[in-house]
């Protein structure tokens, strides 16, 4: 009896951990996952743990609303609605580059 408790709870955490909405942390300069696939319609949060301001702005033919200013400890969200690869970058530093790849 104990087994399938333990068996349940983690079965449970793993679903819970699943339906969390996707992060990508921004750290050292660079954004990770640098990579994300996604289905169309999610909702995506940007965290920025450096110590200064970061951008998420579309880049190329990429098509949603970007993040104008994220400062350091702030968290905004953005939808991506349209299928595709939505490639990004940081204004500020031009070297730091992502995508969505939006299913």
């Amino acid at each position: 009896m104990r087994t399938f408790f333990l068996a349940w709870a983690l079965l449970l955490t793993a679903t819970l951990s699943s339906m969390a909405a996707p992060n990508v942390v921004i750290d050292g300069f660079q954004f990770t996952p640098e990579v994300l696939t996604v289905k169309r319609g999610t909702t995506v949060t940007f965290v920025n743990k450096d110590a200064t301001p970061h951008t998420v702005s579309p880049e190329g033919k990429a098509k949603f609303v970007g993040i104008d200013r994220l400062m350091s400890g702030e968290s905004k969200t953005i939808t991506f609605k349209e299928r595709g690869i939505q490639s990004y970058f940081c204004q500020f530093h031009t070297t730091m580059m992502g995508k969505v790849v939006v299913k």
